[in-house]
């Protein structure tokens, strides 16, 4: 079942959304629990919540999406980073009367939440793509008059699948962020080490050559990256077959490389997929 958040769960709330963040990589993520109260406070649209009912058990709260209500004059008007979308995690620039509702974080409990499936329009489809879904009906049984959806996302796995993808017998490749903002691109090569920093181009996407390799992080993303699986198997961007898998298609258009400078497993990047737009 999903539902809206209630007041009583959001120390729950706050708990399971942390519970997916990746330290060292992604503490600049973890949000306390007074900005999910801020949030629900200002829109209880604002966050929906999993519960997953077995019998014999007490429900169990095993996922959420946070989402906010936007006016956008178009898809290009939407906030390129994260601060801007979720005002510093707010909530505070939430509009009841806008039309969009952009999703911008799915958790999903580790042990009872993840693999679960469940029907939903005669599909099968996990907690997260029901969640995403549920986002629109909810607004639109509040009388919201919608545009669209939008997932605002982040390509988790960008930088370890960079780091693999340049990686051979002789050489090892890592990212270090010295500071918010700020990425290196090492690389190791017969005992000799070339350390080069990430700069943009003149529009504004990542490019480094170190050495011998020449790295284009948004290009290797676009085109690579979606069906890559790391070494153990699994995709290294979950989040693309989360959408994908929904009915949502990717625009290319809402490609921000500065979208959230403390997220450094995605390398600061944030990307759109459009459920609809009208």
């Amino acid at each position: 079942m999903v539902r809206l958040a209630r007041l009583n769960e959001m120390d729950e709330i706050a708990s399971l959304n942390n519970s997916v963040i990746e330290k060292p990589f992604e503490e600049a993520l973890i949000v306390p629990e007074n900005k999910f109260k801020q949030r629900w406070e200002k829109d209880p649209y604002s966050i929906l919540v999993g519960i997953l009912e077995q019998p014999g058990q007490p429900p169990r709260l095993v996922s959420l999406v946070n989402n906010v209500s936007l006016k956008l004059k178009s898809l290009q008007s939407i906030p390129p980073t994260h601060q801007e979308l979720t005002a510093d995690d707010t909530g505070s620039n939430s509009d009841p009367e806008g039309n969009a509702r952009v999703c911008y974080w799915v958790a999903t409990d580790k042990i009872y939440g993840r693999g679960w499936k469940g029907e939903f329009e005669n599909r099968q489809l996990s907690l997260g793509q029901i969640q995403v879904r549920a986002v629109d009906i909810a607004a639109r049984q509040a009388k919201q008059n919608l545009n669209g959806v939008i997932a605002y996302s982040r390509p988790e796995g960008l930088r370890r699948f960079i780091e693999d993808y340049y990686k051979d017998k002789s050489t090892s490749t890592h990212f270090s962020f010295p500071a918010p903002g700020t990425i290196y691109f090492e690389v190791m090569r017969e005992g000799k080490m070339a350390r080069q920093e990430l700069k943009t181009d003149r529009s504004g996407v990542f490019f480094v050559k170190s050495g011998r390799v020449s790295v284009h992080p948004t290009e290797l993303m676009i085109n690579n990256f979606a069906n890559a699986l790391d070494p153990n198997g699994a995709f290294y961007f979950r989040a693309f077959r989360l959408h994908k898998g929904n009915g949502a298609r990717l625009n290319l258009s809402l490609v921000f490389v500065n979208g959230h400078p403390g997220d450094q497993n995605s390398l600061f990047y944030r990307i759109c997929f459009v459920y609809k737009w009208s």
